[in-house]
């Protein structure tokens, strides 16, 4: 698989090939394997503008052998060639522990271990407490890799919300609510403001009594935010 890297005035910066090569590409492997990436890389030369930078991505520890072999696939006037393997993408995974905990979500024994805590006293005191919270918000947060879960408790009510993990979530994994009215008919006074958005577009808010309101739903990838929500929910989130 290959995915293009950003690409500025024209120029493709980087091409990064992932090769699933788990036990890279020596014996009687070597030959196929090393064919698929010399093919790929040829592929790379013909794109338009060319890359600068190719970039194999294996989830493996290459041998010197293997090394010398990718690296040789340079030339003079072609793209810089460079390996990710499996130590470079431990290095950078520890960098984003939100992705790492959202590929991890199968390992239901960790997860079964904070839920069974939830149920026993709070021995520690306040800092029991702030622990337990800390991990039910952790576990609602991995359960995206682009939002996370902010909670707070005041009373009888719980009020959570989606928190961007970075700059770009809105726009990788957009969040729409979508709102119903009911009016008594299309001449109803409170209509108005609606209909002239709707028909003009609007500058500014536009206010709608939320006795007017017959149903709201939060449409997300997030599990926790894609359902229908009542006028009092939507109150709170």
């Amino acid at each position: 698989m290959s995915v293009w890297g950003e690409a500025a005035d024209a120029v493709l910066a980087r091409v990064y090939q992932i090769k699933f090569f788990p036990d890279g590409f020596s014996g009687d492997r070597k030959t196929t394997r090393q064919r698929q990436i010399k093919r790929s890389f040829d592929t790379a030369l013909k794109l338009n503008p060319p890359p600068y930078e190719w970039i194999l991505v294996v989830p493996t520890n290459l041998t010197v052998r293997q090394r010398e072999f990718v690296l040789g696939l340079a030339s003079g006037d072609g793209p810089k060639v460079t390996i990710m393997d499996a130590d470079d993408l431990d290095v950078l995974i520890a960098t984003m522990p939100d992705i790492y905990n959202y590929l991890g979500r199968d390992q239901l024994e960790n997860l079964m271990t904070k839920y069974k805590i939830e149920t026993t006293a709070l021995i520690s005191g306040p800092d029991d407490l702030t622990g337990r919270l800390t991990n039910l918000r952790d576990v609602a947060s991995s359960l995206n890799p682009h939002w996370g879960v902010d909670m707070t408790v005041a009373g009888d009510t719980i009020s959570y919300g989606l928190r961007p993990k970075h700059p770009t979530a809105a726009l990788d994994d957009p969040v729409r609510l979508e709102l119903g009215f009911k009016f008594d008919s299309v001449d109803d006074v409170a209509f108005a403001p609606l209909r002239r958005s709707v028909e003009f577009g609007a500058r500014g808010q536009v206010h709608v009594s939320g006795e007017y309101v017959s149903h709201a739903a939060v449409r997300s990838s997030h599990p926790l935010f894609n359902d229908e929500v009542s006028k009092t929910g939507l109150l709170h989130r």
